[in-house]
């Protein structure tokens, strides 16, 4: 349009009477109109020329004030000394930053020079501060400059050690001196090459930094804190339940720790990772898609519903080691520092990763949960908080926010981890109670086993009892009968006057063993037991022992009627038989006394002996077959359900046993 303006012109030079009208007005409205273009051309030029001042009077009555949008800047493949700037051929090239209060440039190879003008309008001097956003800048150098001279008011960055930074606070922050009546011009140099760019400023008075600063390091204070605590305590979680589940979602929470410190910048202050290869060696991103994928393996364990080998496990394999590749790669190069277009393409493909991480992660929690396991609603409830962080973080981050934290990415972060720490500590109770469960199930299979298989014995031990007692009274009884008989016969035959006395004593010594074959025999079956019942058993046994003559004995029976089924009567009184014996055996006694006693709907047996005494406990422990009489009574007094104790020295023996006398 332009040449064809100057042609119309220059014929309407050479040929004035021989054009048109119509020509001739068509070429004038051309030059007007490339006039105007020309002029508004050479507006933006003035105005990308001189900014416009910033008038420090604004920040009166406000926390702060943002001022990326009036920032002007200049970027370069060449990197420029401050003199350099002030050429007005390089002030030209300066351009007016978009309207929002955080930039994200990405990677590229560009310097970068920022200029602000600030005007202070009062009768006396001002001190404000400049807040940098928590950027990788490397270096980064402040001017002032005035009336065409220019002097350097402080550096920072991650290649500045923390001590010769131009102000103590974990961002990078510059002090700024503005004189009365004037308009100062400040021009910042960064060299932030080979980092994902980002940048915004603020200005602050100092009273409202120090609130601030002090404000945010309690904060984080906080926020460190709480993970710090649930580090522990998964820590300990993991040394009393010994689940490995612990150690990863530790590890994880440590990731969690570093990112809040890096994100920050916190780690150069407190840790004095102040370098710049301190810096390359620990990438946010890296450390955010390693967190992910840590805490995909933790959701791996937690959701035992899937399968090992099922498809969705497998894809999320897939997707975790693709994370822990992705932000392997971007970890060598960023201490490569390769082509930017590289250093992208890596960078985005952790973030993607990542993102596509948490998102497989809460799909395979809303899988599990509709599968009926109710714990995977923690890691579902706690990762949609954290969801929403991470999304301010990737996506939202380009507000005020990221210059004054904490933001949602924090408080989502400490969410996160609070609901899943619980939501392992209600897996591992509700485990537990399973496990517990089971074992209680399977410790009543064994016990009814064992009760099953004692009550065969038992029964085939009264059969073998009564089929015992039934040869006594059949066989053995009748044998001595026939002699007792036979000795009479002979008695009969002697002639008068002879001496009869031995055999009469023969007679009634057969005839007494006779009577004590018969008792031991109904002893023996056990329903002349249940028809005598257990009191007269009991009593009948103690005579049986008193007659022996071996010690005395003596039984007291007190309280209420014994009220007790006939099987467990049976059973009770096979177990004082036990005990009797033993005492015959083994004890060295004198005497035996037994006390029968019920109240409160309890029976209490006690037999105690005077004899020598032994180790009940040292006798269980015993093999061998040693210890299985002993051992026989305890099984006996598990069916009754009773408590048998006993109680030896030097003194004798007590023998205690308490049960209820009606069905629990």
């Amino acid at each position: 349009m332009f040449y064809l303006a100057v042609g119309l012109f220059t014929l309407e030079a050479v040929l004035p009477h021989r054009l048109p009208s119509t020509v001739k007005q068509i070429t004038r409205l051309l030059i007007c109109y490339q006039w105007m273009l020309f002029s508004m051309v050479l507006v933006c030029f003035a105005f990308s020329a001189k900014a416009q001042p910033v008038e420090a009077a604004n920040l009166s009555g406000q926390r702060h004030l943002v001022v990326t949008p009036h920032m002007q800047v200049l970027k370069s493949q060449v990197p420029y000394t401050i003199k350099q700037i002030l050429q007005p051929e390089i002030q030209a090239r300066f351009r007016q930053a978009p309207a929002k209060p955080v930039v994200f440039s990405g990677y590229d190879q560009d310097y970068y020079w920022f200029r602000l003008v600030l005007r202070n309008g009062a009768a006396g001097p001002q001190n404000l501060l400049l807040l940098m956003g928590p950027i990788g800048m490397r270096e980064g150098l402040l001017y002032r400059v005035e009336n065409g001279t220019w002097k350097m008011e402080g550096k920072n960055g991650v290649a500045v050690p923390f001590a010769q930074r131009a102000y103590q606070y974990t961002h990078f922050v510059y002090p700024l001196y503005l004189p009365p009546q004037s308009t100062d011009t400040f021009y910042l140099s960064m060299d932030a090459r080979h980092v994902y760019k980002s940048y915004a400023f603020a200005l602050l008075e100092p009273a409202e930094f120090k609130a601030f600063a002090n404000r945010m390091y309690l904060l984080f204070g906080i926020i460190l804190g709480i993970l710090f605590l649930f580090l522990i305590l998964n820590l300990y979680l993991y040394t009393s339940l010994n689940d490995r589940i612990h150690v990863w979602y530790s590890l994880y929470i440590l990731f969690l720790m570093l990112i809040v410190m890096k994100n920050d910048q916190l780690d150069q202050q407190f840790l004095h990772w102040d370098s710049e290869r301190a810096y390359r060696l620990t990438p946010i991103m890296a450390l955010g898609a390693l967190a992910i994928s840590v805490l995909m393996h933790v959701v791996q364990q937690f959701l035992t519903n899937i399968p090992p080998h099922s498809r969705l496990c497998i894809f999320l394999n897939v997707v975790k080691f693709n994370t822990i590749l992705s932000a392997l790669c971007h970890l060598v190069a960023f201490n490569l520092k390769p082509d930017p277009w590289l250093e992208t393409v890596l960078f985005k493909w952790a973030n993607i990763s990542t993102m596509v991480t948490i998102i497989s992660i809460i799909g395979a929690c809303i899988y599990s949960t509709v599968k009926g396991m109710k714990s995977a609603i923690f890691l579902l409830a706690g990762l949609l908080v954290f969801l929403i962080g991470a999304l301010q973080r990737l996506t939202l981050a380009a507000t005020a926010s990221y210059l004054f934290p904490p933001s949602t990415f924090h408080v989502g972060m400490i969410m996160e981890t609070l609901i899943i720490s619980f939501g392992l500590i209600y897996r591992y109770r509700a485990e537990r109670k399973e496990k517990m469960q089971y074992l209680a199930e399977k410790e009543s299979l064994r016990n009814n086993f064992d009760k099953l298989l004692l009550e065969s014995k038992f029964e085939i031990q009264e059969q073998t009892l009564r089929n015992i007692g039934q040869e006594i009274h059949d066989n053995i009884g009748q044998v001595l009968s026939l002699v007792r008989m036979n000795l009479t016969r002979q008695a009969m035959q002697l002639p008068v006057g002879a001496s009869k006395g031995m055999l009469d004593d023969q007679v009634d010594l057969i005839g007494k063993a006779i009577a004590d074959l018969r008792l031991l025999s109904k002893l023996l079956d056990a329903d002349y037991v249940l028809e005598m019942g257990l009191e007269k058993s009991i009593a009948s046994e103690m005579e049986q022992v008193r007659k022996y003559g071996a010690f005395q004995t003596e039984l007291t029976v007190t309280g209420e009627e014994l009220q007790l089924e006939p099987q467990k009567e049976l059973i009770l009184f096979r177990l004082f038989q036990e005990v009797l014996q033993n005492i015959i055996k083994h004890a060295q006694a004198h005497k035996v006394s037994v006390q029968l006693e019920v109240r409160d709907a309890r029976l209490h047996l006690t037999i105690q002996d005077d004899g020598i005494g032994f180790d009940p406990e040292a006798l269980l422990l015993k093999g061998h077959g040693k210890g299985m009489g002993l051992k026989n009574m305890y099984r006996r007094a598990g069916l009754l359900q009773a408590e048998f104790r006993i109680i030896s020295g030097k003194d004798g023996t007590r023998v205690s046993i308490s049960m209820p006398t009606q069905p629990a």
